[in-house]
């Protein structure tokens, strides 16, 4: 009976660990969301889409007030609705990754990095792009 009501015990807390964890990443999630707001090149969106995920599985509070007073409440209210993106958010996230990986491409070739450097982040680009027009797009209002 006591061994049962230790495991019990132990297994509470270590949820609660977890939940700390997915918290606390939640947080630092926003964070890097709101820098990416004002880092020219630095996305914002993925970072708040990844704290919505932590504070779904810890806090509920953190994540009402992701949804409702957050910059991206819009992408992420779609997002959780309906797991969709509008046209208009794909092809500014197109135009954002396509540009930062030119840039990126650029500044690695004429520094003279090996040529699979400047390869492996196309690669990532064409990955990118295939999954952000996997995702559903929204029907228009």
């Amino acid at each position: 009976m006591e061994r049962a009501r230790t495991e019990t015990t132990d297994a509470r807390l270590a949820h609660r660990g977890i939940r700390w964890l997915f918290a606390l990443m939640g947080v630092g999630c926003v964070g890097l969301g709101y820098l990416g707001l004002v880092v020219p090149g630095m996305p914002a969106t993925v970072f708040f889409l990844v704290a919505l995920w932590s504070f779904q599985r810890s806090c509920p509070a953190f994540e009402r007030w992701l949804l409702e007073k957050s910059p991206a409440r819009g992408v992420l209210q779609d997002w959780q609705r309906e797991r969709s993106m509008s046209l208009r958010t794909k092809r500014v996230a197109l135009a954002m990754l396509w540009v930062s990986i030119a840039l990126s491409v650029a500044y690695l070739a004429a520094t003279g990095r090996p040529a699979w450097v400047p390869s492996v982040v196309f690669a990532s680009g064409l990955v990118g792009t295939w999954v952000i027009l996997r995702v559903r797009t929204k029907a228009p209002a």
